[in-house]
């Protein structure tokens, strides 16, 4: 009897990444996330499947986001925005918050709990770090195996607004903001703000940056 689970065991992918079969753009978003890091530590490419596709042999699932199966066990409905639930079930894995169809990297978007709980499991799991923005920034320790532990929790953010200041490097990513000739000075083009500026908000984003939609604290 096997006692415990895997996403990848000795190289090789042991589990599937499960979504609605009409998954909002934050649920994609978070499963490409999680495949991709996976990838970086293990070398190994985890599929991402619809629901309606999945095969039943199929020994290990990480439900990602409002799932049929998700909504028959849990009730991400009753969850505040930014929260996420992570439970074990059996073999497979859940991780779903509250969602909608709203940019997953903007952080006036507060429905993006299933995507801050991959986050939460990529840091206690794998033991990543991201130190700066880009792929260079991005610390994935190398193993062949990653077990999923048992998990049973809700959690939010402990601060209900979080910010960075990011100043024109948010003009860049949105494309609102034009280079300056102090930014050309400094070594910018335009493209290369372009591509700075979206891999801080990405970077802010697996930070767990948020909270924009709320009122910020009047100082």
């Amino acid at each position: 009897m096997r006692l415990k689970s895997y996403l990848c065991g000795n190289g090789r992918a042991e589990s599937v990444v499960v979504i609605a079969d009409q998954p909002t753009k934050t649920t994609r978003y978070a499963a490409k996330e999680l495949v991709w890091h996976v990838e970086r530590a293990t070398g190994v490419t985890l599929s991402i499947l619809s629901e309606s596709d999945l095969p039943v042999e199929t020994h290990t699932r990480v439900y990602l986001g409002d799932t049929e199966m998700t909504r028959h066990l849990l009730d991400p409905d009753r969850l505040p925005p930014e929260a996420y639930m992570m439970r074990s079930v059996g073999n497979d894995l859940f991780i779903v918050g509250k969602e909608d169809q709203g940019d997953p990297l903007d952080q006036r978007n507060p429905q993006v709990g299933t995507l801050f709980g991959v986050y939460e499991f990529l840091e206690n799991v794998l033991g990543v770090h991201w130190l700066w923005p880009g792929k260079l920034g991005t610390q994935v320790p190398k193993t062949e195996t990653i077990e999923i532990w048992r998990a049973n929790k809700t959690k939010s953010p402990a601060l209900g607004f979080r910010s960075f200041y990011w100043g024109q490097m948010q003009g860049f990513a949105n494309g609102t903001q034009t280079l300056g000739v102090e930014d050309a000075r400094l070594g910018f083009s335009p493209e290369g703000a372009s591509r700075y500026g979206k891999a801080l908000a990405v970077l802010l984003r697996r930070h767990q940056m948020g909270g924009l939609a709320a009122k910020p604290p009047s100082l």
